[in-house]
């Protein structure tokens, strides 16, 4: 499972809008190092990355809708992303008179969510100022 390219730029644009980007990993190896530090005990506040915390919201929320089919790549080999597949099942087991969510409100709720709790956990840690 992977964000797609333009999920991914969705998700970094609302970082960005947060005020957040100064926060993000320089580059993968840097993310890869910093996740190594946290899961071995020695987490840095100052090296909190919103952007991998969202990415983390978001694929454990995919997984608990999904399930483990979302590890698996589809027809074409590539992991899935776990907006598009969200959105493309979207209605599943829903009645027919439930309403329906445009696109725009679906992303934002999938992206936005996870970014305000990014954006409240780097106030909680003092990396960004506090709501006045």
């Amino acid at each position: 499972m992977q964000i797609c390219k333009t999920h991914w730029q969705k998700l970094r644009d609302r970082i960005e809008a947060l005020g957040l980007s100064h926060l993000v990993a320089k580059s993968g190896e840097e993310a890869t190092k910093q996740m190594v530090e946290e899961l071995e005990g020695s987490p840095d506040p100052k090296n909190y990355d919103p952007l991998m915390s969202c990415n983390w919201m978001i694929m454990s929320h995919a997984m608990e809708l999904g399930g483990l089919q979302l590890m698996f790549a589809d027809s074409s080999g590539a992991p899935k992303c776990p907006l598009c597949e969200a959105w493309e099942h979207r209605h599943d087991g829903m009645a027919d008179h439930e309403p329906r969510i445009t696109v725009e409100k679906f992303e934002e709720y999938w992206i936005d969510g996870p970014a305000a709790g990014a954006l409240n956990y780097a106030r909680e840690l003092g990396l960004v100022p506090k709501q006045q």
